[in-house]
């Protein structure tokens, strides 16, 4: 269920006012732990449940990216995660690594989310 609802939030996000488009233009530049997605917004935060931030930056031969990291929000509708950001606010759910050369496409990174959350759950 909440992998459901987890891909249905960012499919509908991603396609509403260009946010995945948003959250690329700013990985490159982005400063470790600065919100990529919602950018601020309770009712935002309250229903995706958790928050995507831009995490470090990784240059290693030809590779250049960045991880993008999931946390819990503590407003969370999601009872579990909302329980968990009150236990544990900064703790990582999942994340991805983004390649800035060669970004994925919306859907590949919505699977690629899709995926890691998986392996949380």
């Amino acid at each position: 269920m909440f992998l459901t609802q987890l891909k249905t939030v960012f499919v509908t996000a991603f396609n509403k006012n260009n946010a995945y488009a948003q959250l690329l233009a700013g990985a490159r530049d982005a400063v470790s732990g600065e919100r990529a997605y919602p950018k601020i917004g309770k009712r935002e935060d309250e229903r995706l449940g958790l928050r995507l931030e831009y995490g470090e930056r990784v240059q290693k031969d030809a590779m250049d990216a960045r991880t993008i990291v999931a946390r819990p929000n503590r407003g969370a509708v999601h009872a579990g995660l909302r329980k968990l950001a009150a236990r544990h606010p900064r703790e990582v759910l999942f994340e991805i690594p983004l390649d800035l050369k060669n970004p994925p496409g919306r859907n590949a990174f919505i699977s690629a989310m899709e995926e890691a959350a998986r392996k949380w759950l």
